[in-house]
């Protein structure tokens, strides 16, 4: 090889120059999902009460009061995941939306 060099770890408090290849796209889709009457989110929220089988899961989730997961689904801050990701309900034209965001 040409070149002599060696690779060393840096904190990501240390390291402040983020390389662009390292970052994660779409950033913005997902902070604006943080903020609690975002559209986008408020019509997730409309494909769980329009999606029979993640309503009923959510109806379980609230009236037991779950904090531990319920068939790897987890209800927290008004949100319901699965396996730690964002669900959004059987509406295939929306998928497909979020899916060209």
């Amino acid at each position: 090889m040409a070149f002599d060099f060696s690779v060393k770890y840096k904190k990501v408090t240390k390291n402040k120059v983020v390389d662009a290849l390292s970052r994660r796209p779409n950033v913005e889709l997902l902070a604006s999902l943080l903020i609690p009457n975002n559209a986008l989110f408020l019509q997730i929220k409309k494909t769980w009460v329009s999606d029979p089988y993640l309503k009923e899961i959510i109806s379980k989730m609230i009236a037991k009061l779950q904090v531990k997961p319920f068939k790897s689904y987890t209800w927290c801050s008004e949100q319901l995941r699965w396996e730690g990701k964002l669900v959004v309900g059987n509406d295939l034209a929306f998928r497909r939306t979020i899916l060209e965001l």
